[in-house]
């Protein structure tokens, strides 16, 4: 979509031929967002177990986001919608920059985390204070995010 444009045509651009035929140049770039997925401690059925992933770092992130709704909600403003189109304008600089790994795969280095928008990361991970302050800031109730 072109809200993404400015954020992922530099890092596609950035990539050269590494990785050809192996991701879709000008389709949708992923992830948005990202979150800390390893050595999580949960309850489940009663029992303590250690859980890494994205089934430990998209709850992570869903909380954060709901604890902004809440706030939003508690200061008379709607809750958040379609984040993307806020995300890739401002939104970003609620997340904290991932600046070093990669995603390995297909028997190569992987695509690397690197300052800004990353294929590995999107714009990082969240940050409840930075994020709380920014939605505060840019939504109000007769405005889109």
């Amino acid at each position: 979509p072109s809200y993404q444009d400015a954020a992922v045509t530099p890092y596609v651009t950035s990539l050269g031929n590494q990785f050809k035929g192996l991701y879709n140049k000008r389709g949708r770039g992923y992830p948005d967002i990202a979150a800390q997925g390893q050595l999580f401690q949960t309850v489940w059925n009663g029992t303590i177990r250690r859980l890494d992933g994205t089934s430990a770092s998209t709850p992570a992130a869903a909380a954060i986001l709901s604890l902004v709704n809440d706030s939003l909600l508690a200061a008379g403003k709607r809750p958040l919608g379609f984040l993307n189109l806020w995300l890739y304008k401002r939104g970003y600089k609620a997340f904290t920059d991932v600046l070093s790994g990669a995603a390995t795969g297909c028997g190569t280095s992987g695509f690397p985390a690197v300052k800004g928008w990353d294929a590995v990361t999107g714009f990082g991970t969240p940050s409840q204070s930075r994020g709380f302050e920014l939605f505060m800031k840019t939504i109000s109730l007769d405005q889109d995010p």
